[in-house]
């Protein structure tokens, strides 16, 4: 694989936030980490409420070096001060076996990328790139950062580390076509629990008419929140208008963020439901919202088994 020329290489040292070297949209950063224990870092400003994706390419660039040192890089994106953590992939943790990488990304080498970073706030963010055994050495590497346009951008009215807000039907967030930024919660631990509980995030949605519903999240490809210790695992579940009947359910579609598409064919208000499947960890989620049109002469009429 081959960078364009407006690719911007990296400037030695660079290992800590303050010798970050400015990394502007159009351009890719380009740097090795070659030598054991190197880390290099990049910074990249943004607008409170704008989105990027961070796209790492390592693996698709030089896959016979990073193999041979049975290697990946490890990609983090750090608060406005450099030093505290937003999000993080880590591939070999919790490595299981002659598997080569993690239960979660368990399908080979390969690069992660960060598809959908929301700033909190507006200011200088900070993104590192280090090997992810950090014992091995790694090789060539570019990153690229890109906007993400987000459209009608709603953030959950629930504040983080607070549940009880929108965790029933009853209490659902009215929301439109657009974007939710929202965030998931892991109860603390009851008396009466060996583990803590997990609170669904309700959200509700009016339908005109026939429509099409599409719903796409990203949790899990985003990367390990803060301290967290894991991945969070996304469910989504749609019901119908009395809020209890189940539409249907999803636990996957992008890797293991869930995806979902689905017909109305009457009007109404249906509830979406986003929890925690499997993973027991907290973690910030987006949910893109698509509701089209659907002509009724279109659906379905049966009997149709026959030409």
């Amino acid at each position: 694989m081959r960078l364009a020329s407006f690719a911007q290489t990296e400037s030695e040292p660079n290992d800590a936030f303050a010798q970050a070297a400015s990394l502007p949209r159009v351009a890719y950063g380009v740097g090795n980490l070659d030598t054991v224990g190197d880390a290099d870092y990049w910074s990249f400003s943004m607008e409170a409420g704008k989105a990027v994706q961070i796209e790492l390419s390592a693996a698709r660039m030089n896959r016979f070096q990073w193999g041979a040192s049975g290697n990946i890089p490890r990609l983090t994106i750090w608060d406005t001060d450099g030093t505290t953590k937003i999000l993080e992939h880590v591939y070999f943790s919790n490595l299981v076996g002659a598997e080569l990488g993690s239960p979660l990304w368990n399908w080979g080498l390969h690069d992660l990328d960060i598809p959908m970073f929301i700033a909190p706030t507006s200011g200088t963010y900070f993104v590192s790139v280090r090997s992810d055994r950090e014992l091995n050495a790694g090789a060539e590497y570019g990153i690229r950062i890109e906007n993400v346009p987000l459209g009608n951008l709603q953030y959950e009215a629930e504040a983080e580390g607070v549940v009880g807000t929108n965790d029933t039907f009853q209490t659902a967030e009215l929301i439109t076509p657009g974007t939710v930024l929202g965030h998931f919660d892991i109860m603390p631990v009851a008396a009466n629990e060996a583990v803590g509980g997990a609170a669904s995030d309700y959200y509700r949605i009016d339908v005109s008419g026939p429509s099409v519903l599409t719903l796409n999240t990203f949790c899990q490809r985003n990367g390990r929140y803060r301290t967290e210790s894991s991945y969070a695992y996304l469910q989504l579940d749609l019901y119908d208008t009395d809020g209890t009947s189940h539409l249907l359910r999803r636990y996957y579609g992008a890797f293991d963020d869930p995806t979902m598409l689905y017909t109305f064919t009457q009007a109404g208000s249906y509830y979406i439901a986003i929890s925690e499947d499997n993973g027991g960890s907290s973690a910030p989620y987006v949910l893109s919202v698509d509701l089209q049109d659907s002509d009724a002469d279109m659906m379905e009429m049966e009997p149709n088994d026959s030409a």
